[in-house]
């Protein structure tokens, strides 16, 4: 599965907000994306609350070994 840049994450917001797109949609018109359902999930409900699809400030991947 390839990460969601940012280009991903405007088409998503576009589909969203000005073409009502569900995430099963998304998932079926762009198979190669290869998106994964959850992170879709993820990001729509982002969009719908905030209206926003950038990474909130502060909040970093941490790994712990």
């Amino acid at each position: 599965m390839a990460p969601l840049i940012a280009e991903d994450r405007l088409l998503i917001k576009g589909l969203r907000i000005e073409k009502g797109w569900t995430v099963d949609r998304m998932i079926t018109e762009f198979p190669a994306r290869q998106w994964k359902r959850r992170v879709l999930y993820y990001l729509v409900r982002r969009i719908d609350s905030t209206g926003s699809v950038e990474r909130l400030p502060g909040i970093a991947v941490v790994v712990v070994r």
